[in-house]
């Protein structure tokens, strides 16, 4: 939820986006605030949930790309969303191989 709320903010205030990543093309900063919306609306539904997580993960190291590329750090909580969609896979992975 904290992703898609930061998706929903970004794509809903267009005009901020150049001072958020200076340089960046407006048109990257709504695209990945976008795709991250479709692949949050995938992780959460089941038959899709790893789609939805392979999405997740890219759309969040392309984020660190275009951080890295304007000269500042990803924030560390990348590396916390990343795990956080690890263990969710791993645990609807084992509940699956109970059923």
């Amino acid at each position: 939820m904290v992703l898609a709320v930061a998706s929903i903010a970004v794509l809903l205030q267009p005009g901020v986006w150049p001072s958020m990543h200076p340089g960046v093309p407006s048109w990257v900063v709504g695209g990945i605030a976008s795709a991250e919306l479709v692949a949050i609306l995938l992780f959460l539904l089941p038959v899709t949930l790893r789609a939805g997580a392979a999405l997740l993960v890219t759309v969040l190291a392309l984020a660190a790309c275009v951080h890295l590329w304007t000269g500042k750090a990803p924030p560390p909580s990348f590396l916390v969303y990343a795990a956080a969609i690890w263990v969710v896979v791993a645990d609807a992975a084992a509940k699956g191989a109970h059923r």
